[in-house]
């Protein structure tokens, strides 16, 4: 985990429908190393990249 906090930049992909919980989590969630994503949210430098399905509202 260290070497990707300290990484330039940090572009994870999201393109699954079930992860829009863990995008909703990585960036409004608690930052915990519980849920290591969350820790994401410090980063200078951080962009989550989605596709249409995984950034569609829940119904």
């Amino acid at each position: 985990m260290k070497q990707i906090l300290n990484a330039r930049k940090l572009r994870p992909g999201v393109f699954r429908d079930w992860h829009r919980a863990v995008v909703r989590r990585a960036a409004y969630g608690e930052k915990t190393a519980a849920f290591p994503v969350t820790l994401a949210q410090s980063h200078p430098d951080a962009l989550v990249l989605v596709n249409a399905n995984a950034a569609k509202q829940p119904y």
